[in-house]
């Protein structure tokens, strides 16, 4: 009897040693966090097994949970959990949740009164993923129970990842409830991400900035983060990739953020703006590149390490980059500055969270997927402001270009009226603010000179603002004559008007002929208000010039340099002496490709002073407003003949053909002068030179 009660208090004794917390289950129990109802041993040297940590001689000490979930941080030891459970309800299949998908390895044993093994499941991220005994993100161990044998339960923890015990006891047909809501949750989590990814690409392909390739690579980046830390990657990868999948989570985290950085270094111009703080963020990005190659090759533990707190800071850089941009007036910032605000506190609950100073529980448990949602939110909506900013931007700059635009055109008509377009034309320029001095072209063209006869006698009757109003009014009758004929006027002198005809000489004397032919009209309109008529000579040359600028850079001038311009001008006030209306040159008027279609009569040779090579000089009578002209075009085979016996110095027979002709025609003035020239010569013996001197 001694012995049975001796080996008696031995049993209690033992159990007593082992006993764990005893988890009461309530009634209509759906789930249960059991954090608060469980005895941890930390096992710092490695070194027990399960039945050093059941028996009775087990030295360790076991701490009571005060959290629903324990969080012990980066950890080397293992850690070692045991419970009960009672008051199951009968026919009910439990299930024990572990809510955190990082962990390495777990041992799960069932233990009867007598702490037999009478189960031993296996899991973590190590186990191949169809072996678990629910496909789930999460670890699931079904407790298996049914006969009511298991009295306690015994879990073994070793990971490279914080260990964070999250253990939730379910009833099986809650758990499928909770499975399903959750996926449709996270369902709909990465459906966002993926349509957010496919929106900001239609919209690259659409703008074409490179802002939103980096946003797509930062979106990606951050979907298989996301989708790593959820645990949805042990679907892919199996047990024997486990070093892949759990270094998936520094090597993305750090994908994550190198995109970020180089997204918020071109989004807010940083280079350019932030010179200093930009090199800083350079330096940030090559110690996350580092980082991302050891994620690959290196120590899990050291690399979530290390890359926690660089992510932290570059949020914090990024954020106050962002605050700063925005105050600087970059309004683009605005949503980014929150984006990253709200990005950097939540990331600060997760760090926290994972160092076990905060506890863990839903808030603290989806922080990362709460702020990485609103970050990529208002990301999507600082782009979205972007494009607006841009578009107003581009607006008012457009405005501010069409205005500008007009503004030059405003000036560019005003220069016009200075430096004729034909002119701009001619030295390749294709508007006034491209000529620079000393710009010039040489090119064959026709000079053509016209000049109001009696203008000073007629301006001295006139009061300055009069005289000029009678120049303008002249002036406006002719300039559309000229250009309506491929001219343009190269300057106004006084009454003068000097114009060039680039194309041929036809184009010059047609004109010739419709200032002619507007003047006729405007002296219709002066004697309508009483005023006297007016008279014009024209003097047309045809020679190589040289066409361009002069003056200062302060000051320049567009001009024609040639002896032909000088001939044209010279040809101009001839018309005085001879009483003529227009006057060409023989350079001219071997140009005149249909001579024909005008009535054109040869009047002299002359010299120009200072020049051995002799002009012949043509007077044009097509003017038709002109009586004198008909009778010179009657008279001009005589008078043809007439010049031809004067060149030959037949003086006598030469005045008797000028004198008749004068004779039917007496406002003849060249035919006058014809006899006066030959009278001159008779009386000289037919001695002198028969050229006419041009001044």
């Amino acid at each position: 009897m001694k012995k049975i009660i001796i080996l008696a208090l031995g049993v209690f004794a033992w159990n007593s040693l082992f006993s764990s917390e005893t988890i009461r289950l309530p009634k209509n129990l759906q789930s249960m966090a059991v954090g608060k109802n469980i005895e941890v041993y930390k096992d710092a040297d490695n070194k027990y097994s399960i039945q050093d940590v059941v028996s009775a001689t087990f030295p360790g000490k076991w701490e009571k949970s005060n959290a629903d979930v324990p969080n012990y941080g980066f950890s080397d030891a293992t850690y070692w959990v045991k419970f009960r459970i009672d008051d199951r309800e009968a026919g009910e299949d439990y299930f024990l949740e572990y809510g955190y998908p990082p962990i390495d390895q777990i041992d799960f044993y069932g233990l009867d009164a007598n702490n037999q093994i009478l189960f031993h499941k296996k899991g973590g991220d190590s186990v191949d993923y169809s072996k678990r005994d629910i496909i789930y993100r999460n670890i699931l161990f079904d407790m298996q129970n049914s006969d009511n044998r298991i009295t306690q339960y015994v879990m073994k923890i070793k990971s490279t990842s914080s260990i964070n015990i999250d253990l939730v006891l379910w009833k099986y047909k809650y758990l499928l409830e909770k499975i399903d809501t959750e996926q449709g949750f996270l369902h709909l989590y990465f459906g966002i991400m993926v349509a957010l990814i496919l929106y900001t690409f239609f919209l690259f392909i659409s703008v074409k900035d490179i802002n939103y390739l980096n946003y797509i690579i930062f979106l990606v980046a951050s979907f298989f983060l996301d989708y790593t830390l959820l645990g949805n990657a042990y679907r892919i990868f199996d047990g024997e990739t486990l070093f892949t999948v759990n270094n998936n989570i520094p090597l993305f985290l750090n994908l994550t953020n190198i995109t970020a950085l180089v997204f918020s270094r071109r989004f807010l111009n940083s280079r350019n703006i932030f010179h200093k703080t930009d090199k800083f963020l350079i330096g940030i990005g090559m110690v996350i590149v580092i980082l991302m190659v050891y994620s690959i090759f290196g120590s899990y533990h050291k690399a979530i390490s290390l890359s926690m707190p660089i992510s932290f800071l570059e949020y914090i850089i990024l954020g106050i980059v962002g605050v700063i941009a925005f105050s600087r007036g970059y309004k683009a910032a605005k949503f980014y500055m929150i984006a990253f605000g709200i990005l950097i506190a939540f990331s600060m609950v997760i760090v926290l969270k994972t160092v076990g100073i905060f506890p863990i529980n839903f808030f603290t448990t989806y922080a990362m997927y709460i702020g990485r949602a609103a970050n990529m939110i208002l990301l999507s909506l600082a782009l979205a402001d972007r494009i607006n900013i841009l578009k107003q931007e581009k607006e008012t700059a457009l405005r501010e270009k069409l205005a500008e635009s007009e503004k030059v055109a405003r000036m560019s008509r005003a220069f016009q009226r200075f430096v004729p377009l034909k002119f701009l034309d001619l030295l390749g320029k294709e508007d006034v603010t491209q000529i620079g001095l000393g710009d010039n072209i040489s090119k064959e063209m026709t000079i053509s000179f016209s000049d109001i006869r009696s203008f000073t006698t007629m301006s001295e009757k006139m009061s300055p603002e009069e005289n000029f109003q009678f120049i303008n009014e002249f002036l406006k009758k002719m300039q559309p004559v000229i250009h309506s004929n491929n001219g343009f006027i190269d300057k106004y002198l006084g009454d003068a008007i000097m114009a060039l005809f680039d194309r041929n000489a036809e184009d010059a004397l047609n004109a010739a002929l419709m200032q002619h032919s507007a003047l006729a009209i405007y002296n219709q309109e002066r004697e309508n208000m009483g005023k006297e008529p007016i008279r014009i000579g024209i003097g047309i040359n045809t020679g190589p010039l040289m066409l361009g600028t002069i003056g200062a850079d302060e000051r320049m001038d567009g001009t024609v340099i040639s002896d032909a311009v000088n001939l044209a001008s010279r040809l101009e006030g001839m018309n005085k002496k001879y009483m003529t209306s227009i006057l060409i040159s023989n350079n001219t008027y071997d140009r005149i490709q249909e001579k024909e279609k005008y009535h054109i009569r040869k009047i002299d040779y002359a010299r120009v002073r200072g020049k051995e090579i002799p002009i012949t000089i043509y007077e044009v009578l097509d003017v038709m407003s002109s009586r004198t002209d008909v009778l010179k075009q009657e008279a001009s085979k005589i008078f043809a003949e007439a010049l031809t016996l004067f060149g030959k110095r037949q003086m006598q027979e030469a005045m008797d053909i000028f004198r008749e002709i004068f004779s039917k025609n007496p406002e003849d003035k060249v035919a006058e002068l014809y006899i006066e020239r030959c009278m001159h010569y008779i009386k000289n013996s037919g001695e002198g030179d028969l050229l006419m001197l041009l001044p």
